[in-house]
């Protein structure tokens, strides 16, 4: 006689519990991987600025100009490699993570020239957004009416603009005629995304207008943490507005 086998039935491991959407979205750079890239993004600079200083203070001053110009270097990479990781996190969002990843490189061959071209198209896709207003106060040299509803415009049609060029990988996710149409298919959900998108832009605008920094290291350095953190916070935003209208937008 056969012997009996037990059907072992298979549990789907429970989820960890979520946060309300607003806080756990803000909490999304709170993560190990994420706090280790926030801590290369802020004190490596800091630390390089802290060498060039050392030099002058211990009479090495032969060697501040060429080790300044390789901290340039060093300086640029690491602004394009933050550029890279805020559109690996937009992309890493849209696939459903609410933590920041852990990525050390883009997994190409070239990992500095796909650093330099995704930092070209989050700046390309910036300066095609606002270039209105741009253009109209360097015709007009004033800040008027016009020139606020120019920038306005152009910065309502950023956070998707952005979210195509990235999810599309390239400035041909630019295409106005699709942008309009994701807004209009999305058009309430995504009203509370450029307003939640813009909390954190909002944040660095006003500490940078109101704060008097009085070039205080220690400030500067807390300053410089608290954007980077919430670029990543507005990029999480980003990813996870696509990851919960993947089916409306239909860019696939």
């Amino acid at each position: 006689m056969a012997e009996f086998e037990p059907q072992i039935e298979h549990v789907e491991p429970v989820p960890p519990k979520r946060l309300p959407w607003l806080i756990d979205s803000f909490l999304y750079p709170v993560s190990a991987a994420g706090l280790g890239m926030l801590g290369m993004f802020v004190l490596l600079p800091f630390v390089l600025t802290l060498i060039n200083l050392g030099l002058l203070w211990t009479g090495l001053a032969v060697l501040v100009v060429p080790v300044f110009c390789i901290f340039i270097v060093i300086r640029f990479i690491i602004m394009f490699y933050m550029f890279w990781y805020l559109g690996f996190c937009i992309r890493e969002s849209a696939e459903g993570n609410f933590r920041a990843p852990n990525a050390i490189a883009p997994d190409t061959d070239d990992g500095i020239g796909e650093t330099i071209r995704q930092t070209l198209m989050i700046l390309g896709t910036v300066a095609v957004c606002l270039l209105p207003g741009i253009v109209y106060y360097l015709m007009r040299a004033e800040t008027g009416t016009n020139f606020w509803l120019l920038l306005a415009a152009g910065g309502f049609f950023l956070p998707m603009a952005m979210l195509s060029v990235i999810m599309q990988d390239g400035l041909w996710g630019l295409n106005p005629f699709r942008i309009v149409v994701s807004i209009i298919r999305t058009f309430l959900k995504y009203c509370c995304l450029a307003g939640m998108f813009y909390v954190p832009i909002a944040i660095i605008a006003y500490v940078i207008i109101y704060v008097p920094m009085k070039n205080n290291a220690v400030t500067n350095l807390l300053f410089r943490a608290m954007y980077v953190y919430l670029l990543i916070v507005a990029s999480h935003m980003l990813g996870r507005f696509f990851y919960n209208n993947e089916g409306r937008l239909d860019w696939f």
